[in-house]
């Protein structure tokens, strides 16, 4: 598990460094939580006061999420805060 949370590290560290770099415009927060994802997305953007939530979507749940991932389908559908899904 340890080498698992390592690894998700470097590549969250790794994309948030990408996208400072192409938007340095933006604040850009960024944070590695373990959990329910859907829930866990909708707690932290709701408890840090945040504009925008940005999530992607691989589509590769069931038929009920033929467009959108059960994350981000949950995320769409509970979150008070706008949503972007990124195909």
């Amino acid at each position: 598990m340890a080498k698992v949370r390592e690894n998700d590290e470097k590549m969250l560290i790794q994309a948030l460094k990408d996208a400072e770099t192409l938007y340095p415009q933006l604040k850009i927060t960024a944070k590695l939580m373990l959990g329910r994802p859907g829930k866990s997305i909708v707690s932290e953007a709701e408890e840090g006061n945040f504009d925008l939530v940005v999530i992607g979507s691989r589509g590769l749940g069931g038929l009920a999420e033929i467009v959108l991932g059960s994350v981000s389908h949950q995320v769409v559908n509970e979150s008070k805060i706008p949503v972007l899904v990124v195909k």
